[in-house]
C-alpha cells in the first residue's frame, strides 16, 4: 500500500507541474486551479504513505489533516473557472476556505500538548471540537457540490462542455457526495446522533476521495474534455492569436450559411461543439471568428436567432394555439427564464411589452 500511495502522490507531482506550465491560453486558469486540486491530494496521499511515523508526529500528521478540507472548495473554484473564470477572484468565494482556516486555528490550541497527551486525546476520542468541524466541513462541500451541478447544469448546452464531458463531471460529484456522506456516517456517532457501525476505516473514505480525483483527472485528460471554457467578450483568451480577416470573412460567411439554412439553433441543446460538426471548423477558430469578427459571442448569436425565430413564430396562425412559452420552446430556447432574461437583453424590452409595442399581437397570445 505505502508503494501505491507513493507511486500516486509522484505521478500527482509530475501532472500539477506539466498543467501548472502549460501556455495553452484557452486553459490557462483552469490549470491552475486544476493543476492546485491534484497538488492537494497528492501531498495527502505522500503524508499518508508515511502513516508510520504517526506516533512519532502526530501533531504534523494532524496538521496535514486539513488537506481533505481543501478538496471540494477547490473542485468548485475550477468548475467555476469553466464557466466564468473571472468570477474566481472573488471574495465570498473564500468563505468555503473557512472549515481549513478554522481548523487550523484548533491545531495550534494543540500544539502545546505533549505527543503523548494528543494520542491520548485521539484514542479516546475526547474530539468533539475536531467533530464539529469536519461536520461543518462536509455540510461546505455538499453546498459547493450542489453549486458545482448547478454551474454544469447550467452551461451543458452551451460551448463549455461536450455531452461526452458531461457525464464524467456529473458522476464524479455523485461519487464525491456519496463519499462525504459516508464521512458523515462515521462522525454522527460521536454526537450519539445514530449508532452506525461501517465495515471500514474512516482513512478509507479519504483515500477513495482522494483516488476518485485522481481517476476524475485522468479520465478528463484522456477525453480532452476539462479546460473548455465559455467563450464571451473576454479578449484576453485571444490576446496572442491572430487570423487573416479573409478567413475569418469566409467563417462568418459559413456560420450564417448553416444558421440561417438548417436552423440548428431551434434545438435546444445546440452547442458550440455541433455548429463545429456542421461547418468542419474547429470549435476555436469558430469562437474566435464570433467574439472578434462577428463582435459577439456564440451564446448571444444564437439567442439572436432564436428571438428572430420567435418573433416570426408568433406572428403566424400555425402558432395561435400557443402560450407565448411555448412559441419560445419551438423557437430553441429550454426555460422560461433563460428566454426572458435573453429577450430583455437583446430587445431592451419584455416580450410582452415588445410585441405589444411593434406588432399588438400580445392579446392573441396566451401569458407564458
Amino acid at each position: 500500500m505505502k508503494q501505491v500511495l507513493l507511486i500516486g502522490a509522484i505521478q500527482g507531482f509530475v501532472l500539477s507541474l506539466a498543467l501548472f506550465r502549460s501556455n495553452n491560453l484557452l486553459k490557462k486558469h483552469s490549470n491552475y486551479l486544476f493543476s492546485a486540486l491534484i497538488l492537494i491530494v497528492s501531498s495527502y496521499l505522500l503524508i499518508v504513505s508515511q502513516n508510520e511515523y504517526f506516533v512519532q508526529f502526530p501533531k504534523q500528521f494532524l496538521t496535514a489533516y486539513v488537506l481533505i478540507y481543501l478538496y471540494c472548495p477547490t473542485y468548485y473554484l475550477y468548475v467555476l473557472s469553466i464557466t466564468d473564470h473571472k468570477k474566481v477572484k472573488a471574495l465570498k468565494n473564500l468563505a468555503f476556505f473557512i472549515p481549513a482556516l478554522l481548523f487550523l486555528l484548533l491545531m495550534v490550541s494543540y500544539y502545546p500538548l505533549s505527543n503523548d497527551e494528543l494520542l491520548n486525546k485521539l484514542r479516546s476520542k475526547d474530539i468533539a471540537d475536531l467533530v464539529a468541524l469536519d461536520l461543518t466541513s462536509i455540510i461546505v462541500n455538499f453546498i459547493v457540490l450542489w453549486k458545482s451541478w448547478q454551474l454544469i447544469k447550467y452551461w451543458k448546452n452551451e460551448q463549455a462542455f461536450q455531452k461526452t464531458g458531461i457525464a464524467t463531471f456529473y458522476l464524479f460529484q455523485v461519487a464525491m457526495v456519496a463519499s462525504n456522506i459516508a464521512w458523515m456516517l462515521f462522525l454522527l456517532p460521536q454526537w450519539n446522533v445514530v449508532n452506525i457501525t461501517l465495515p471500514f476505516r474512516l482513512e478509507f473514505v479519504y483515500l477513495g476521495m482522494s483516488g476518485l480525483i485522481f481517476l476524475f483527472s485522468y479520465i478528463i485528460i484522456a477525453k480532452n474534455q476539462m479546460f473548455f471554457q465559455i467563450v464571451g467578450k473576454d479578449t484576453d483568451t485571444y490576446k496572442n492569436v491572430s487570423y487573416d480577416q479573409q478567413e475569418l470573412a469566409n467563417v462568418s460567411q459559413e456560420i450564417i450559411k448553416v444558421l440561417t439554412a438548417t436552423k440548428p439553433y431551434l434545438e435546444v441543446d445546440f452547442s458550440l461543439g455541433k455548429l463545429a460538426e456542421l461547418t468542419g471548423i474547429e470549435r476555436f477558430k469558430l469562437s474566435y471568428t464570433i467574439n472578434n469578427s462577428m463582435n459577439s459571442s456564440f451564446t448571444r448569436l444564437i439567442n439572436e436567432y432564436r428571438i428572430d425565430e420567435f418573433l416570426e413564430m408568433v406572428n403566424s396562425e400555425q402558432y395561435n394555439h400557443f402560450n407565448m412559452l411555448g412559441v419560445a420552446n419551438e423557437a430553441g430556447f429550454k426555460t422560461k427564464s433563460t428566454f426572458y432574461k435573453a429577450f430583455k437583453e437583446i430587445k431592451g424590452a419584455t416580450p410582452k411589452e415588445y410585441l405589444k409595442l411593434h406588432n399588438g399581437v400580445e392579446a392573441k397570445m396566451q401569458p407564458a
